[in-house]
């Protein structure tokens, strides 16, 4: 009998200190302190270099390389896409933000863990509205979203790529309380649908695929990448690859006061 209980005692012991010592913290989110920052280089993005603009107001350098201030919107047009059905596509970069570290919920623990930075970086968000004008579903002439990938950082002479670490279908309990760009719903990443299942609670990431005609089909939402701990925000550019429709860039400033 007491060897039985003694037996006993082991699977006890094993179990907890299995599920205390090695199943901590769940894999939701994959640890970024041994992922390693992204740092590409493409023809497709276009680097700027503001000392170009020599001799010519900072306004006219700034549109005539398709460049926009925080909030404001760039766009094209193309007439007959597909038979009679025209297209009219904004996007616009229209708030960041800042964090050293950020919490998460984890759906399966019931509660909050917190996300570190690799060492020397910190977080930068940035939040995206992407929409097509229109409403009328006949003359819908979609195409395919520019998605997160099409979105990138110019940190000086380098450009970063956005973070692959983060999972999508975790909530950021900082922007618990944040609206999207058109202060309709709350926040979330951007270039996926977030779906929860009504009974077990779980959430899944639906990756955006067709743009579709109106806004109430726009894409809204972050996208996070891990800079410089260093870096001002103010000297950051956003770089876009709109396809063929062009390459614009946000600075992450508002536009100065007249």
């Amino acid at each position: 009998m007491e060897g039985e209980y003694y037996i006993l005692a082991i699977i006890v012991v094993a179990y907890l200190g299995y599920h205390f010592f090695i199943d901590v913290p769940p894999v939701a989110v994959p640890d970024i302190a041994n992922e390693s920052l992204e740092e590409v280089s493409t023809p497709a993005i276009i680097v700027v270099n503001e000392s170009t603009a020599v001799q010519e107001p900072f306004d006219m350098f700034l549109y005539r390389t398709q460049g926009r201030y925080l909030n404001e919107t760039f766009g094209w047009q193309r007439e007959n896409v597909s038979g009679l059905k025209d297209m009219e596509v904004y996007t616009v970069v229209y708030d960041y933000a800042v964090l050293h570290g950020y919490e998460w919920w984890s759906d399966s623990w019931g509660r909050y863990f917190y996300q570190i930075p690799d060492p020397s970086k910190k977080f930068l968000f940035i939040f995206v509205n992407t929409w097509m004008e229109g409403n009328d579903p006949s003359k819908d002439p979609r195409m395919w979203g520019p998605d997160q990938n099409h979105y990138y950082l110019q940190v000086n002479e380098t450009v970063i790529s956005h973070d692959t670490s983060y999972v999508p279908t975790i909530r950021i309990k900082e922007f618990e309380e944040k609206y999207d760009y058109r202060h309709v719903v709350g926040v979330g990443p951007y270039g996926f649908l977030n779906v929860q299942d009504g009974g077990s609670g779980k959430r899944t990431a639906v990756n955006l695929s067709w743009l579709r005609m109106g806004t109430s089909n726009n894409w809204d939402g972050f996208i996070v990448y891990q800079i410089p701990i260093d870096a001002n925000p103010e000297d950051i550019k956003v770089l876009g690859d709109m396809y063929a429709f062009g390459h614009p860039y946000w600075l992450l400033k508002e536009r100065p006061a007249e």
